[in-house]
């Protein structure tokens, strides 16, 4: 039924050009800004970098999406080893 109306409306069948999707939640200046709080402060957990970005820009990111724009600027999600080694040697 589609097929048809967009063939009546259109004169052919092809599928339509991709829409473009949404606008991203962190604009570039916003992406800097993430740079800097982590070089602020290295051990912050996904939910304080979404909230201190959410202070500072009034923006509102989701821990999911925070984690996704941080592997994709390269940066680890693995804060600094504050538990001493084990203790257990492989053999």
């Amino acid at each position: 039924e589609k097929l048809l109306h967009r063939r009546r409306a259109t004169g052919s069948i092809a599928p339509l050009p991709h829409g473009g999707g949404g606008k991203p939640a962190l604009d570039d200046e916003a992406l800097s800004l993430v740079r800097q709080l982590i070089e602020e402060e290295p051990d912050a957990t996904l939910k304080e970098l979404c909230e201190a970005v959410h202070r500072r820009r009034g923006v509102r990111v989701s821990v999911s999406n925070m984690c996704t724009r941080l592997k994709r600027m390269g940066l680890p999600r693995k804060k600094s080893h504050s538990s001493p080694q084990s203790e257990t040697v492989p053999g």
